[in-house]
């Protein structure tokens, strides 16, 4: 079993590697003592992101548990946009989203906006949680449907009024992993969910998941992105979520390439979104299963009944056709003239 964050320090970044990590909170993927070009960013100053993980209803919500001593300082505050926050600013070799796209407001236009701080042939880094192993465990997967409509409208809150009303407060990957959460589940009022989300509207100091995705689900929204002409980045390598974690990786390199143009690699993860969406669910095969077997029970017992209905109307047909014989040798001659022959020989018989 791979681990993630290892692979990815020795595998895909090297020390001489600009990187600018998004979001780091007290969980940088690479340090500063081990890659000296690394730049940390966030939409919050390293005061404000302490103050925000001391105590707020996300982390009463979820179970979350930060230790705001190991929070790592931002060099950069991000209050405007990436492209003009890092304008007279050396590109990046990699940008790092870890556990941050879901937190993205738009991200849609976030996909876009980073774009303009790599340079040609950049990547981005991307671990994203896995919902099905998190606190997301309840709500539906995001799809390219939902951010295309938040890009357009700019309005995403019935997302964050999705997240109050169907996250629980349990976020240990094992539990989800070995289905022991029949004690977890969503509890929350769609009138308190409401309320949350119109409070999270004038307050600074709350995080939101708009955007659940599984490992696969994400591998397909990014290939609607693609197919879409929206953002054009190649999938260059990926591991999906591993057993008892709760968190996958996808390495996305910018592309000149036409946006038709797919590889072999995505073409294989769409094949497997498939699998994993409408032929690997074990629930739905038994039922189909259970369904097929109730189906050809059904299909014999009409079989049967076909069978057995032919067969007394067959009877049916040899007995009139008896009945039929018998009136017309009774009204023939030859019965009538031998009448008086028969009874004698039936009178022989009963002698002997």
């Amino acid at each position: 079993m791979k681990n993630i964050r290892e692979y990815i320090v020795r595998k895909i970044v090297n020390k001489e590697s600009r990187i600018l990590e998004i979001g780091p909170l007290n969980r940088p993927v690479v340090t500063r003592t081990d890659f000296p070009n690394v730049f940390y960013c966030d939409i919050r100053s390293t005061e404000d992101i302490k103050k925000l993980y001391t105590s707020n209803s996300y982390l009463e919500l979820t179970g979350t548990v930060v230790n705001i001593e190991t929070i790592v300082d931002v060099d950069f505050v991000i209050n405007d946009s990436y492209k003009a926050i890092f304008k007279d600013i050396e590109k990046f070799d990699f940008v790092i989203v870890s556990h941050v796209l879901e937190h993205m407001p738009d991200i849609i236009n976030f996909l876009i906006d980073i774009n303009h701080v790599l340079k040609p042939n950049g990547k981005i880094i991307v671990i994203q949680p896995d919902k099905n192993f998190s606190f997301d465990f309840y709500r539906e997967s995001a799809s390219f449907r939902d951010a295309y409509n938040v890009y357009q409208k700019k309005n995403n809150s019935y997302l964050s009024s999705d997240f109050y009303f169907n996250v629980v407060c349990q976020n240990h990957p094992n539990v989800f992993w070995n289905k022991n959460i029949q004690n977890d589940i969503p509890v929350v009022s769609l009138t308190d969910a409401l309320n949350k989300e119109r409070l999270l509207k004038t307050s600074s100091f709350e995080d939101v998941h708009y955007w659940p995705f599984t490992d696969y689900s994400f591998l397909k929204f990014l290939y609607d992105l693609k197919r879409a002409h929206i953002v054009n980045y190649m999938v260059t390598d990926f591991i999906e979520t591993q057993y008892n974690e709760q968190e996958f990786f996808v390495l996305l390199e910018t592309s000149k390439s036409n946006t038709e143009a797919f590889s072999q690699l995505e073409k294989k993860q769409l094949l497997k979104f498939m699998e994993k969406s409408t032929g690997n669910n074990s629930t739905r095969n038994k039922l189909i299963v259970k369904n097929t077997d109730l189906k050809k029970e059904n299909d014999d017992h009409k079989e049967r009944e076909l069978l057995h209905n032919e067969t007394i109307l067959n009877q049916q047909k040899q007995l009139a056709a008896l009945q039929q014989h018998i009136l017309f040798m009774e009204s023939s001659k030859s019965w009538k003239i031998t009448k008086p022959l028969r009874k004698i020989i039936t009178l022989i018989k009963r002698k002997k």
